[in-house]
């Protein structure tokens, strides 16, 4: 892959290369009035070039604006003596007929004379940051979570609980499991989600949590909590 940068960089470095012998980069990226053209070179006569670039085929539009440069940079420094040359991977006929009628310097270095860039290898976005945690069972903040999907698991839990006994021991990724068929917390069903809802159950005493992946029941549903 060829980005007009890559083109830029590699003049810059070997004007000998792609241009001339004798040339000396004065800068890159000028500035002039409202201007900013690619290359500042100077030539072994002391005269300056200005280079204009253009990644594939010259369009008119990079044909005629390299004249705003040279009078915009003339009119800037009258004293200098300025030359000014546009390089495209692919100059047409009709833009070369042109560019000769002006006077313009001009030269087509096809894209395979240039040092190709790989294309970068875009890794997957990392996950967002931890949310704060709770202390009940260490379960991440509910802010990333679907609320309503939240409420349909968390009333879908209640009645779940009314099938086993008080004093059940119960596993928290097979009963999260099941709740998936109520409603995904987050896009993939994150288990985090269903820790939340155990750690609220927990502080209204219808669940004890005995470790992350284990908890017991207290009291259905219908009864009041323990003293």
């Amino acid at each position: 892959m060829l980005t007009e940068k890559a083109m830029e960089d590699a003049i810059a470095q070997n004007p000998e290369r792609y241009l001339e012998t004798g040339l000396i980069l004065k800068a890159r990226q000028y500035r002039i009035g409202d201007y900013v053209f690619d290359l500042l070179f100077e030539d072994r006569h002391g005269a300056n070039l200005i280079v204009e670039l253009q990644k594939g085929t010259l369009d008119r539009n990079h044909t005629y604006k390299i004249l705003d440069y040279y009078d915009e940079y003339k009119s800037k420094n009258p004293e200098q003596f300025v030359d000014i040359m546009i390089i495209a991977n692919k100059i047409p006929r009709e833009r070369r007929d042109r560019l000769s009628s002006y006077g313009i310097a001009f030269k087509e270095i096809p894209e395979t004379d240039f040092p190709q860039i790989q294309s970068p290898i875009i890794d997957p976005p990392l996950p967002p940051p931890a949310p704060t945690e709770y202390k009940e069972m260490g379960v991440k903040g509910p802010a990333v979570w679907n609320k309503a999907a939240l409420a349909q698991v968390e009333s879908w839990f209640t009645e779940f609980i009314r099938d086993f006994s008080v004093g059940d021991v119960l596993d928290v990724g097979k009963a999260a499991r099941q709740s998936r068929k109520v409603a995904h917390i987050l896009p993939e069903g994150n288990i985090d989600g269903f820790r939340h809802i155990l750690s609220k159950l927990a502080s209204e005493r219808y669940i004890e949590p005995i470790d992350k992946q284990h908890f017991k029941i207290l009291r259905k549903p219908e009864q009041k909590p323990p003293a």
